[in-house]
């Protein structure tokens, strides 16, 4: 039988030389599941991408027809097609796709009701399809909305069954590597008045959030009591490839908060 060594922290050095090649401030990354490809956005309406690591990089710059992204805030990437890519602005909530790495863009209209994006995420292809979604507040209330590229008749659809109704902060949405089989979303969500940070699962096949399609969600990621939760200032989440909704055991991730 073979084991795993124990688990412990490793070290490794800083490069030598830093090339700057964006010439920004980086406010959003995404890489490609085989880890080939890397996309920043710089808070402009170009993308940026690298195929060597971040030596060098080309940029798409957002345009359909006459539609053109002011700025790009949040990127995705389909983590089985490292050309398959989509970007909103954090205050313009028009998605725009492209499936050959930012040559050509479309949009998907407007994202429902929302006048504010705190993430987006990609699904990898389900029957033929990619989902996306984006989570974000609708004057103050929590949301998140999906929307299936190339399903006849697709409209932006919101998530809403069992969704936590004392949420009131948005963080981030994930998709499940392995969607395709466990048809599986998460999200962050906080309650600002039950001073919680919680992660929020959703069945595209019961489409319910939490209790409605599993048991043990929502899941408390942090609980400050007596001291308050007044702001969520960032959020993010990391799947293992192996993640699979549909197991308990398998449904291991990481992530990110910055809370106060």
């Amino acid at each position: 039988p073979v084991s795993g060594s124990t688990l412990s922290w490793g070290s490794e050095d800083l490069p030598d030389e830093f090339v700057d090649n964006v010439g920004d401030d980086i406010v959003d990354m995404a890489v490609s599941g085989d880890g080939s490809i890397i996309y920043v956005t710089v808070s402009s309406n170009e993308t940026y991408r690298s195929s060597n690591g971040g030596e060098s990089w080309t940029t798409a710059t957002v345009v359909d027809g006459t539609d053109v992204l002011a700025n790009v805030d949040f990127i995705a990437v389909a983590q089985d097609d490292p050309n398959y890519i989509a970007v909103v602005n954090a205050t313009d909530p028009v998605v725009f796709i492209s499936d050959d790495a930012g040559a050509n863009w479309d949009t998907l209209l407007a994202v429902g009701g929302l006048t504010a994006v705190t993430d987006l995420a990609i699904s990898v292809e389900k029957g033929g399809n990619h989902f996306i979604a984006v989570i974000g507040y609708d004057s103050t209330t929590v949301e998140t909305w999906y929307y299936e590229i190339g399903a006849i008749g697709s409209v932006w659809t919101e998530a809403i069954n069992g969704s936590p109704a004392t949420a009131d902060l948005a963080g981030a949405v994930a998709f499940s590597p392995n969607f395709y089989s466990d048809q599986v979303m998460v999200n962050i969500t906080a309650d600002t008045a039950g001073d919680t940070v919680d992660l929020n699962i959703f069945s595209f096949n019961t489409k319910t959030w939490n209790s409605g399609a599993f048991s043990d969600y929502p899941a408390s990621l942090e609980q400050d009591t007596p001291a308050a939760i007044n702001t969520l200032d960032a959020a993010s989440i990391a799947m293992a490839p192996d993640y699979l909704g549909s197991d308990d055991d398998m449904r291991v991730l990481f992530y990110g908060l910055t809370v106060n």
